[in-house]
């Protein structure tokens, strides 16, 4: 089956299906409420198992240029940290590199020390 192009963007295609304010914000009630349109996105790279690694509860995923570009953001984005709350709510930020080494270090220390 041939792969069609679409003309929309990915904020288009999104806003399709939830109701992304001026800002980029998705308004439906519903896991997505208040995180920026790519969410809903970054949550489907979840369900397909494309996270680079998994850090505590937080999925984490490499962005490329292409993704950086797709989803509108800037070169320093080199990480995408997807974590869903007790209640379901999902939430996304961008990482560069020294925050995720960060949240590593911060990880690893809990588990060195038995926190959780």
């Amino acid at each position: 089956m041939p792969i069609i192009e679409s003309s929309l963007t990915m904020r288009q295609m999104v806003s399709l299906e939830h109701t992304v304010d001026s800002e980029g914000i998705i308004r439906d009630a519903g896991k997505f409420l208040g995180e920026p349109w790519y969410a809903a996105l970054v949550y489907q790279w979840m369900l397909d198992g494309d996270s680079s690694e998994i850090i505590g509860n937080a999925n984490v995923f490499s962005l490329t240029d292409r993704d950086r570009r797709e989803l509108e953001l800037d070169s320093t984005a080199l990480y995408m940290l997807l974590e869903i709350s007790e209640l379901g709510f999902v939430y996304t930020s961008t990482l560069d590199q020294s925050e995720l080494d960060e949240i590593v270090e911060e990880e690893e220390s809990s588990d060195e020390f038995g926190d959780e």
